[in-house]
C-alpha cells in the first residue's frame, strides 16, 4: 500500500502546514542576510553550480534569463556574486559567489540548521516519523520563526 493511499486529511494538513513555515524559515534567513527569498535562493543555485552562465542559473530556477539578470543585480552590487564575461563565450556572462557570497550561504544555512536543530532536540526517531511527531516539530520551527 502506497503512503499516499492512506493520508487522512487531518495528516495531509500537517504535510501543508509544514511546507508553509519551512518557506518562512527560508524567508526569514533570507531577510537575516538583506535579501528577499528569490535571491538567496539564486546564491545557493549558484553555490551548487559553481561558475555558471545565466542561461544555466535561469534553467536551474524555471525562470527566465533576464529574471536572473533582475535579480542579480542586488547580490552582485553587494557584492555576494560576480559577473563575467564567458570565456568561451563573449556574449554570455558567467555567474560565480565572491567569498562574501560563499559565506553568507554558509551563514543562512547554518541560521537555518540552528532552527531545525533546536525543533528536533528530545525527538525520537520513531516520533519524527508520523505526522503528530512532525506537527509537534513544526511547532516548535514556527515558535523560532514567527518570533
Amino acid at each position: 500500500m502506497r503512503v499516499v493511499d492512506c493520508l487522512s486529511d487531518t495528516d495531509l494538513a500537517v504535510y501543508l502546514r509544514a511546507v508553509r513555515v519551512f518557506a518562512m524559515l527560508a524567508e526569514r534567513s533570507a531577510e537575516s542576510v538583506g535579501l528577499t527569498l528569490a535571491q538567496m535562493r539564486l546564491l545557493f543555485t549558484v553555490s551548487d553550480l559553481g561558475v555558471a552562465s545565466c542561461s544555466a542559473v535561469a534553467a536551474r530556477l524555471h525562470v527566465s534569463v533576464s529574471s536572473v539578470t533582475r535579480l542579480i543585480a542586488r547580490p552582485a552590487m553587494l557584492p555576494l556574486v560576480s559577473r563575467n564575461i564567458s570565456p568561451s563565450n563573449a556574449s554570455a556572462v558567467d555567474l560565480e559567489l565572491t567569498p562574501a557570497g560563499a559565506a553568507t550561504v554558509q551563514r543562512v544555512t547554518a541560521s537555518r540548521a540552528r532552527v531545525l536543530r533546536a525543533a528536533l532536540t528530545g525527538t525520537e526517531a520513531a516520533t519524527a516519523a508520523n505526522t503528530s511527531g512532525l506537527a509537534r516539530i513544526i511547532d516548535r520551527v514556527g515558535e523560532q520563526v514567527w518570533l
